[in-house]
């Protein structure tokens, strides 16, 4: 009966646990990059049900549409109570914008998405109304989306020609 080399059963076995630990590696890594992916779809499918939400809420009723238009165009035209109710209406658009950036600036917003946004916002925010809104109101979101739209919004230019849609 031969002796057992137990230098190599330990190699072996050595070999055998490393293999193991690679491969179990490996595994977590595929599954940690599967579970981002699903957290970021699910971000994306979020701040889509969110956009289309807002601009429904903002077109779905006559009264609000007109609040809208006129506001959009030229706040003085608002009195009051409409004054306020354009002004809490586009602080909401902004919020959407704000958590846009969040999620961008974490990672989780997709950047072609990103662009987009921060595209129309420009563009959004070239309305009399918005930038009204934006002046009586920017203290009410954190400090890095004020600097965000002072630094990169409010300085870019809008298209050219670019006006509230219908006019």
């Amino acid at each position: 009966m031969e002796a057992i080399n137990w230098d190599a059963v330990q190699a072996i076995s050595e070999t055998m646990g490393l293999i193991i630990v690679i491969g179990s590696l490996i595994y977590v890594g595929h599954e940690v990059g599967q579970s981002a992916k699903a957290t970021r779809a699910a971000t994306m499918n979020n701040m889509m049900t969110s956009w289309a939400d807002a601009y429904r809420g903002l077109s779905d009723s006559d009264s609000i549409g007109k609040l809208i238009w006129t506001g959009a165009r030229d706040p003085n035209n608002l009195s009051g109570a409409d004054r306020w109710r354009f002004s809490i209406q586009i602080a909401a658009l902004f919020h959407n914008f704000q958590n846009a950036h969040y999620q961008w600036k974490i990672g989780v917003y997709d950047e072609d998405s990103w662009v987009a946004q921060s595209h129309y916002f420009v563009n959004l925010m070239s309305l009399p109304g918005l930038r009204a809104t934006w002046e009586e109101r920017k203290e009410m979101f954190s400090g890095d989306f004020r600097e965000y739209v002072e630094t990169h919004i409010l300085t870019a230019s809008p298209d050219e020609g670019y006006k509230l849609a219908g006019t």
